[in-house]
């Protein structure tokens, strides 16, 4: 029994196809974890940009300012130490 050329490739197309369903699957399994990777990132990233966001919006409070300036002795200049410099342009 010989198997005609039309059903060897037949038999191959269906084997190449196979083999295109098992690689597609395995690249959805990949693509998908490294989806969820990153969302995690992305959710950490979130979250410690909120945290650093409050603490600029504490640290950069004028209350906060003030006390920190008390502790450093720091005080305005008097209007003679200003020095206005003339604007750059571009």
């Amino acid at each position: 029994m010989t198997l005609r050329p039309g059903w060897i490739l037949l038999v191959i197309a269906i084997w190449l196809s196979g083999l295109g369903v098992v690689y597609s699957s395995h690249q959805t399994r990949h693509m998908h974890a490294e989806v969820n990777r990153l969302t995690q990132i992305h959710d950490d990233l979130m979250v410690e940009w909120g945290r650093l966001t409050l603490e600029q919006g504490a640290l950069a409070s004028p209350m906060l300012l003030e006390q920190r300036a008390g502790q450093l002795q720091l005080r305005e200049p008097e209007s003679a130490q200003i020095e206005l410099l003339p604007e750059v342009s571009r």
